[in-house]
């Protein structure tokens, strides 16, 4: 069984936009822990 052109599509287009909020809620965490711990400077 293979999957269709569209279905691959909505997949590809769901992981792509899954990635996209991993790393925001990475670069999230890493501001408040750097924020709370002062690793790094923010204004």
């Amino acid at each position: 069984m293979s999957m269709s052109n569209l279905e691959r599509n909505i997949i590809s287009e769901a992981l792509l936009k899954y990635c996209e909020l991993d790393t925001l809620a990475m670069v999230m965490i890493y501001e408040f822990f750097a924020h709370n711990l002062k690793i790094h400077k923010f204004k």
